[in-house]
């Protein structure tokens, strides 16, 4: 008989806690707009205004294909950069010399992407998520395979505060945290205007919106 009771106990635990993801979920979905406006952000180009802790002013070109695929193309005054991903394959070309893109730099590769995922395609992901409630945030974790993300709601406006993207790299670990702000409506889904970059604790770059097209 207290068998039986644990194994219902576990259940019902189990079986709340996947509502409370459920929920959760849906809530960021309306909050951007709702299912179909998101769907939007399952293929577009983004152009920003980038300017580095260092003092650098330039210009990130972002193109997102979801699940697998990402583009971004740095222009500075004096450096310019193209980082292509494609599922488990990435390319850095700096300066015009291109180099297949590896271990740490990879795995950094896929968490840009991972950090832009919609809230439509966490849903999509349910299986692989876990919920975490602290004070201010729903945590949502997503492990995939040796890199994990973090996506910060705020519990008033479930909307995503922040992602901290983590990888391995020996017995250490590399986090990049990047925070959001200033959402605004384009064409029906809310789409933030403000990026602040970190690695670790170090802030590396801010950027601002400055042009959205869909496909």
């Amino acid at each position: 008989m207290k068998k039986i009771l644990l194994v219902l106990m576990l259940t019902f635990v189990s079986y709340a806690s996947e509502l409370n993801l459920d929920k959760v979920l849906d809530n960021v979905i309306k909050s951007y707009g709702g299912e179909k406006p998101l769907k939007q952000l399952n293929k577009y180009a983004q152009v920003w205004k980038i300017k580095t802790s260092m003092g650098s002013v330039g210009q990130e070109e972002r193109k997102v294909i979801i699940p697998d695929a990402l583009s971004i193309e740095l222009t500075y005054p004096s450096r310019h950069e193209i980082r292509l991903l494609n599922k488990d394959y990435g390319t850095k070309e700096t300066q015009g010399v291109t180099k297949a893109a590896k271990g740490a730099l990879l795995d950094a590769m896929k968490l840009q992407l991972m950090r832009i995922y919609s809230p439509l395609v966490l849903k999509n992901h349910k299986s692989d998520l876990a919920l975490i409630d602290t004070k201010e945030y729903y945590k949502i974790e997503f492990i995939k395979g040796s890199i994990t993300s973090y996506y910060f709601v705020n519990k008033k406006t479930f909307m995503i505060d922040k992602v901290i993207g983590e990888l391995s790299q020996g017995e250490n670990k590399m986090s990049f945290r990047t925070l959001y702000s200033n959402y605004q409506d384009v064409n029906g889904v809310m789409i933030a205007h403000n990026e602040e970059k970190f690695a670790a604790q170090t802030p590396t770059a801010k950027l601002s919106l400055k042009k959205v097209t869909f496909y």
